[in-house]
């Protein structure tokens, strides 16, 4: 499932509904900002949201503090897989069959 960023999914409420929509269906999100992409809005979505990908414009900076967060064990804490996991996983995304009708009330 592809669904464009709301600011609302990072609130207690849209946090729930998306683990509740995650647990079901592979989720990318595209547009994580109005503005550029920053590194803690991607973090978010995917620790606390459990979403698979995120599709944007990141800016040239993104990777530099994505390498600085890997380097200092952020990501291993957090349970994130690495860059390359990500990248593999990408490559193998399919819709998980649904175990039940989700009403996300976003």
């Amino acid at each position: 499932m592809y669904m464009q960023y709301q600011t609302c999914m990072l609130e207690p409420a849209g946090i729930e509904a998306m683990r509740s929509l995650t647990d079901q269906y592979s989720v990318g999100i595209w547009g994580a900002n109005p503005k550029p992409d920053d590194y803690e809005t991607v973090s978010r979505l995917v620790r606390e949201c459990g979403v698979s990908y995120v599709n944007s414009g990141l800016p040239k900076r993104f990777m530099r503090n994505m390498r600085k967060s890997e380097s200092s064990g952020n990501l291993q804490m957090a349970n994130q897989p690495s860059t390359a996991e990500i990248m593999d996983q990408n490559s193998k995304t399919w819709p998980k069959p649904p175990k039940q009708t989700v009403h996300l009330g976003l």
